[in-house]
């Protein structure tokens, strides 16, 4: 509705059974919507999650990004998943960091 200071759902020009329409297909796609996340749902239980490296973490999000383009996972919900990616990465680095400074302190005892 190009042109016009209204949007479809407020225009004057749209009638009340074009209304009651839209709002009809609105809710069958919200119904759409809820019965995919439903089923994610049940098969996210069986999927094993790896954290454990970065290259891991990476398929993780290449799966998740096209996951979220095809509606799958909502952006807020992977959202929370970046941010757990993100701890796991952390964590790596920082248990990397340990092992070596353990390496060097070894390194450094036996000269």
């Amino acid at each position: 509705m190009t042109g016009t200071p209204w949007c479809r759902t407020h225009s004057p020009d749209i009638s009340e059974e074009e209304r009651r329409e839209a709002r009809s297909r609105g809710g069958q796609e919200a119904q759409k919507q809820h019965a995919l996340m439903k089923q994610v749902q049940g098969m996210a239980a069986e999927v094993e999650v790896d954290l454990s490296t970065p290259t891991a973490v990476k398929k993780l999000l290449e799966a998740l990004a096209k996951a979220v383009l095809i509606g799958a996972v909502t952006p807020q919900r992977s959202n929370a998943l970046v941010n757990i990616a993100n701890a796991a990465n952390k964590a790596t680095e920082v248990a990397t960091m340990l092992d070596l400074e353990e390496e060097l302190a070894r390194e450094k005892a036996r000269s």
